[in-house]
């Protein structure tokens, strides 16, 4: 039993499965060990629940149950209605744990439950009813303070839960010291200060303790400011000075939390150079750009084509809010760019039942393909501007989880793509796939998933001429994909690897070279007529069909406590088309403790600063998982 208290539930059961199996126990000592093996259980099945092994927690619950006759002792149940609520069931939950507290109202382990499953569901107003009629039962009892952080955490008050956190480990350390257990309160105080970390956390012996250590350890880690910077290189493969680009993104952002609504805000700037090479002196080439085609000369004997500039420039604004199931971005592309314009986001995320949950994203984000439809062009010096191209629209995708290992998805959206001179497009989407953990180890996961997606467009804008946009858009396009994700950690490294490797099959349609100038429409059609062996009034549909896959990969290294460095890289290749990506990036997190709670933090005096030190850090919108960077397909730059 003392094994169990201290945690050290494998040693425990080494102990005592040899004297449950020994026939000549006495009576007596056997109801005494049978009740060890109970707690053992429920210890064991919250364990595996947490190293998010929930199928093995059950099968540790059900072989309670079987060995008891079918009942579970109260402790087990508990276990149950957290295993309950991880896999989606939070209504079953609430039933038991309901059950429970009318039983025994003053059963404060039960009402820890009740308000974690009141926070499953959202239902706020619940979870601070337990809470006060709690505090009311057991005044100035810490497990209630840890639940009071857990509400505060999931309804975004990142400063709130922090400052509460802080008095609870101030209130445990002192309770230690005064009970006389001075190498347990000098371990936790190196495990709470900013020089400790959440692994020595999980290493102390007092459960309460512990947990008090770790969330202080993620509140400080939510409640911290930070600063982040790098370099992405994006390069995509086509015909130089046209279609080619490689795109430098230099990003630099600032976050904090938001002390008055509760989330954080984030203001960042994101410095931009295009480059897509020189276009060359052939007739064909030239033919494929701006106006080029109706001042056309096969003999060059006057001018017959201008070149697109090679080079742009610019510096994007954005400012974000995000908390728990809600994002919000407004911005801009860059600024320098001939015609730039605003460009925004807002995601909502609400929960429908305990497993199905809606989300409802709208947006109007820049087009990146290409120079011309991420920046546009100007022929001439006083020539018409074309270009420029925005996707505007929204999309609603429906995710279903049974439980914490698998998932389906389902949605579609529509988008409408417009530009300076540019011809109107419409975009369509839908897909459908699922996933699931195959491995799930407190250092490691392997998922594996199915994705199958539909993309259509009204028309193909995807030349360089004037009206075009300069973007993929094929009037069909199906890819069905299989893909795998490992995750791991190795002490202060960690690793994301994505692969995906599947088939695609599009057909785009033909279009008018000037889609949007009858007067040089009809030009090319005369031009085309009286030489078609040289000109073309349409440019020619077609199709493909091949294989199709991406690689994608990141490391982060925490350097110091406070410092965090990476890479990511992408990799996309579809038939000849090609999209690689590199990133290199840093962040830096501020942290220093209030000064009247500086005796928390007394026996580190040599630190001038407070860095947050969770490596890799733990992030509130992540589910615990480390905050790693993601370059989305077609992306102009990363997403944090």
């Amino acid at each position: 039993g003392a094994l169990v208290d201290a945690r050290r539930v494998d040693l425990a059961r080494e102990l005592t499965l040899p004297l449950a199996m020994d026939p000549r126990l006495p009576a007596e000592q056997r109801r005494e060990l049978e009740s060890v093996l109970d707690i053992q259980s429920s210890f064991r099945a919250d364990q595996l629940l947490a190293e998010n092994r929930p199928a093995e927690a059950q099968a540790e619950l059900e072989a309670l149950a079987a060995r008891r006759g079918g009942q579970l002792t109260p402790g087990a149940n508990l276990a149950l209605a957290r295993l309950l609520v991880a896999q989606g069931r939070a209504a079953e939950a609430r039933a038991l744990v309901e059950g429970m507290l009318e039983r025994n109202p003053r059963d404060i382990k039960a009402r820890q439950v009740l308000v974690d499953v009141a926070i499953a569901e959202r239902d706020w107003a619940r979870a601070q009813a337990a809470l006060v009629e709690g505090a009311f039962l057991h005044p100035g009892d810490l497990r209630l303070t840890l639940a009071e952080a857990r509400l505060r955490r999931a309804r975004g008050d990142q400063l709130g839960t922090l400052r509460l956190m802080e008095r609870a480990a101030a209130r445990r350390l002192a309770e230690l010291r005064a009970d006389g257990e001075v190498a347990g309160a000098s371990a936790a105080a190196r495990a709470m200060s900013p020089g400790g970390g959440m692994p020595q956390a999980q290493r102390l012996h007092d459960p309460l303790t512990a947990q008090i250590a770790q969330e202080l350890i993620r509140a400080r880690d939510e409640a911290s400011m930070w600063i982040q910077g790098g370099m992405q290189v994006q390069s995509r493969g086509g015909v130089a000075g046209i279609s080619r680009m490689t795109n430098i993104t230099i990003p630099a952002e600032v976050s904090v939390p938001a002390p008055a609504i509760g989330g954080r805000l984030t203001v960042g700037v994101d410095t931009v150079l295009l480059r897509a090479g020189r276009m060359g002196n052939d007739f064909t080439t030239s033919q494929s750009f701006g106006t080029n085609p109706v001042f056309a000369d096969p003999s060059f004997a006057r001018p017959a084509f201008t070149r697109p500039v090679s080079e742009m420039e610019g510096a994007a604004v954005r400012v974000t809010y995000i908390r728990p199931n809600l994002r919000a971005e407004i911005g801009s592309t860059p600024l320098g760019f001939e015609r730039p314009t605003w460009t925004g986001m807002f995601e909502l995320v609400p929960q429908i039942t305990d497993r199905l949950r809606v989300r409802l994203t709208a947006e109007r984000s820049p087009v990146t393909d290409s120079m011309l439809s991420y920046a546009g062009y100007r022929q001439v010096l006083n020539g018409p501007f074309w270009g420029g191209v925005v996707r505007t629209g929204g999309r609603i995708q429906f995710e279903y989880s049974p439980d914490a290992r698998s998932g389906l998805y389902a949605g579609g959206g529509v988008h409408a793509l417009t530009g300076a001179n540019v011809v109107r497009n419409t975009r369509y989407e839908a897909g459908v796939g699922g996933f699931y953990t195959v491995l799930r180890q407190p250092g490691q996961s392997v998922t594996i998933g199915v994705d199958l997606r539909y993309i259509g467009h009204d028309r193909n804008a995807g030349g360089f001429t004037f009206g075009h946009g300069g973007y993929f858009s094929p009037s069909q396009s199906v890819v069905a994909s299989l893909l795998g994700e490992y995750r791991a950690q190795w002490g202060d490294w960690t690793f994301r690897g994505i692969g995906a490797l599947g088939y695609q099959s599009f057909r785009t349609a033909s279009a008018p070279v000037f889609p949007t100038n009858p007067f040089y429409q009809a030009q090319i059609e005369a031009q085309a007529a009286a030489a078609p062996e040289v000109f073309q009034a349409r440019l020619p549909g077609a199709r493909s069909s091949g294989p199709t896959g991406s690689l994608f990969a990141n490391l982060e290294y925490a350097a110091t406590p406070h410092l965090r460095l990476g890479v990511a890289g992408r990799y996309e290749r579809v038939g000849n088309y090609e999209d690689t990506a590199a990133f290199l990036y840093l962040r830096y997190r501020f942290d220093r403790p209030r000064a009247d709670l500086a005796p928390l933090y007394a026996a580190f005096p040599a630190r001038t600063a407070y860095p947050n030190v969770n490596d890799p850090q733990l992030g509130m919108f992540q589910g615990g998982a480390p905050e790693l960077v993601r370059l989305p397909s077609g992306a102009a730059r990363p997403v944090w």
